[in-house]
């Protein structure tokens, strides 16, 4: 038995012919991050919204700095809206 560092397993495993199951899977993961993004957007949104008007300034850059991590996987609406 060959035992490999993490990476090289990990890298091999993403290159290796995809099954049925696997790409069920995957797709089951992306739409569930997805949701979770397009769920953490709009509820943050109206709040940042909200911080810009009364002028606080800091506090809306802090919501939409931990909102960065989510936008790669949010729903093309909710993308638009910001």
């Amino acid at each position: 038995m060959i035992l490999r560092a993490p990476a090289q397993f990990f890298s091999s495993f993403a290159t290796s012919s995809a099954t049925p199951g696997r790409q069920a899977l995957e797709q089951e993961i992306e739409a569930s991050r997805s949701r979770a993004a397009t769920v953490a957007m709009e509820k943050a949104l109206p709040d940042v919204r909200m911080l810009l008007m009364v002028r606080s300034f800091d506090s809306a850059e802090g919501i939409l700095d931990s909102l960065s991590q989510w936008t790669a996987f949010a729903a093309p609406a909710v993308k638009t809206t910001i």
